[in-house]
């Protein structure tokens, strides 16, 4: 189980954040990333140990685990958005996707990795984050995009989900012609991305804890 990979400590971070813009905002939006970090570490470690101490495979255990960290990015927007469309959209978005995952249980072998499951995953989080921006650089009231705590959490999902999005598309192909054997390609990846995704959601939320006044 240890040492552990660096990624882990960007959690860590980011679950850090959470606590105290937990306590020090009550009553904002973000406060749901406290209970949201409790779950990601817990997944995380859950599935090393599997991996680490078991030897056994974990895809079956993220195939649960990604698209209920989805559900609640898309829960964010759901609360977040402005525009009456845009929250209807993320409520279907929301209702969809665990739908999507189950059903596609019957045409991929659980124990394998949900590829479908994860492009649709990364679909709905990309769309939403465009949307948001639009939202945001589109209002008629001037703002500083800089000082909203969404702003930095929907970079992070952005930067993640286009960066992992091409390697699912093209997974059956590189699993066919063996291009990432050993899977170190993808390890480089996401490893990367988990830094910069926990990074972005850190800021946000230190930015959030340091508000004077919260303002929804």
């Amino acid at each position: 189980m240890f040492p552990l990979d660096y990624f882990y400590y960007f959690e860590i971070a980011a679950f850090i954040a959470s606590v105290i813009c937990f306590f020090k905002k009550p009553k904002s939006k973000l406060r749901w990333f406290l209970p949201f970090m409790l779950f990601v570490l817990a997944s995380e470690f859950t599935g090393r140990y599997i991996r680490k101490v078991l030897h056994e495979p974990n895809a079956w255990f993220f195939n649960i685990v990604i698209p209920v960290q989805y559900c609640f990015y898309i829960f964010m927007y759901c609360i977040s958005f402005e525009n009456k469309r845009l929250k209807k959209l993320s409520l279907y978005f929301l209702i969809a996707l665990p739908l999507f995952a189950l059903v596609n249980l019957f045409f991929q072998e659980p124990s394998q990795v949900q590829t479908y499951t994860y492009i649709i995953c990364f679909a709905f989080l990309i769309l939403l984050c465009i949307f948001f921006f639009v939202e945001l650089f589109t209002v008629d009231y001037i703002q500083n995009p800089f000082k909203k705590p969404m702003f930095w959490v929907s970079t992070g999902l952005l930067f993640f989900s286009l960066g992992l999005l091409p390697y699912y598309i093209f997974f059956q192909y590189i699993l066919e012609h063996r291009t990432d054997p050993s899977a170190k390609l993808y390890g480089s990846i996401i490893r990367v991305l988990i830094c910069v995704l926990y990074s972005f959601i850190s800021i946000g939320l230190i930015i959030e804890s340091l508000k004077n006044e919260h303002r929804d």
